[in-house]
């Protein structure tokens, strides 16, 4: 790192992949070259698509890493993407009960709809589904 700032080097340079320095180096768990990339700039609110870094690794199933960004800036949790998505919706889609949970802890609305009036119980899918839907339904969302 110490030798690439001085030279100009833009370390929120996206990929043809839209991969940041940052999202390659949370990818692989590189904290300390992640810790570096913050210290020098690097943007935890640049979108890889129409995700947030805290959206990206909800809908990999790495809710380590989720939290860690979520630490870094907690209003991310907060905002929607593709088709008016939360965290939550992403996490029915392709996380487990858990990471729902800790989700719903942090305050997204386990009652809010996509744009198409979709709700986190709608979308769930993948290996997880009856446990999420159990934890969801739990809660009173509405399918």
């Amino acid at each position: 790192m110490r030798f690439f700032v001085p030279l100009g080097v833009d370390l929120n340079q996206k990929t043809k992949y839209e991969v940041t320095p940052l999202n390659f180096a949370l990818i692989v768990q590189n904290m300390p070259v992640v810790e570096e990339l913050l210290k020098h700039g690097a943007d935890l609110k640049a979108r890889r698509g129409d995700k947030n870094l805290l959206h990206y690794f909800v809908s990999q199933n790495r809710l380590d890493i989720a939290k860690f960004v979520h630490a870094k800036d907690k209003s991310l949790v907060g905002e929607r993407g593709e088709k008016g998505r939360t965290a939550l919706h992403l996490a029915a889609m392709h996380s487990d009960a858990k990471t729902c949970s800790w989700l719903i802890e942090q305050g997204v609305d386990p009652h809010a709809l996509t744009q198409d009036g979709k709700s986190a119980v709608d979308l769930v899918a993948g290996p997880n589904s009856q446990e999420i839907r159990r934890f969801l339904l739990s809660l009173g969302t509405k399918s």
